[in-house]
């Protein structure tokens, strides 16, 4: 799904309404939603976490990997004059919070793309059965090593 400057979601749908409030409010968002952000000088992936926490990256300063930022809000002048707390704005500054640089904000919001909501859930659930099937197959290979040693050295 795309949100450009003359669309906005309503209720999870798509609304070919104009409007200056095209985009997504984070709480509208499942936890583990991926979202690209296109800004006029970046494109940003996050994923989103509890609240209004995500997982960024995309900048090549203050996020060249995933950072667990704040999604502050969007506004649409600067300097500030009014924003958008929990919201991510088409054709609006994009601000948030980083753990060590403190309020970042981004250039304008060309566009945003939900990739797939709920995808990072379902990676990581996969990455953990690889992880236990992987510990099973260590663990019986491991068992299996230390049986045939045992008999080598009983049949000595």
């Amino acid at each position: 799904m795309t949100i450009s400057g003359n669309e906005e979601i309503k209720d999870g749908a798509m609304s070919g309404q104009a409007s200056s409030e095209d985009g997504v409010y984070m709480n509208d968002l499942a936890e583990g939603t991926i979202l690209e952000i296109v800004t006029q000088r970046h494109r940003y992936m996050l994923i989103k976490r509890a609240g209004s926490q995500v997982g960024i990256l995309g900048h090549p300063t203050f996020c060249p990997r995933p950072v667990l930022v704040e999604i502050l809000g969007s506004f649409a002048t600067w300097p500030i004059t009014s924003s958008m707390p929990g919201f991510i704005g088409c054709d609006m500054f994009l601000m948030f919070k980083h753990p060590v640089l403190d309020h970042v904000i981004t250039s304008r919001v060309l566009e945003i793309h939900i990739v797939q909501e709920g995808a990072i859930l379902s990676f990581l659930q996969g990455v953990e059965i690889l992880r236990e099937s992987t510990a099973a197959r260590k663990s019986e290979a491991q068992f299996a090593y230390a049986a045939t040693a045992s008999m080598r050295l009983a049949a000595r």
